[in-house]
């Protein structure tokens, strides 16, 4: 993985090519679409700190770019990175699950948009 350095104009987006990153990573360990496998493996705690990195590079994205795209929901994918990084202990595995399945691809699909990918 590449050294991320977050400067210039064009921090908001090299913010958001590392988090389209990472929701890459976590379709292709999900894509399977297996449970079973994901709640009893390693594989789970990868995706919670892959979701974790998520929510650290959007607390640094400009109050600019968060209000120009309000289609995301930032504040959700935050708290989670605060419960991923101090109550690790009360991750709820079925709803990290969803996330991975659910809201994963439209963060996916909303930095290909930014990107013009």
């Amino acid at each position: 993985m590449k050294e991320f350095y977050c400067m210039g104009t064009n921090a908001d987006l090299q913010r958001i090519l590392r988090i389209k990153e990472h929701c890459e990573e976590i379709s292709e360990a999900v894509s399977q679409n297996n449970y079973e496998v994901f709640i009893n493996t390693i594989l789970k705690n990868g995706i919670a700190m892959s979701v974790l990195q998520i929510g650290e590079l959007i607390k640094g994205l400009t109050a600019d770019f968060i209000l120009k795209n309000e289609e995301i929901s930032w504040k959700l994918w935050i708290r989670n990175r605060d419960l991923f990084a101090h109550s690790y202990h009360k991750v709820d595995y079925e709803i990290l699950w969803q996330t991975a399945l659910n809201d994963v691809p439209i963060l996916l699909d909303f930095c290909n948009k930014i990107l013009g990918e």
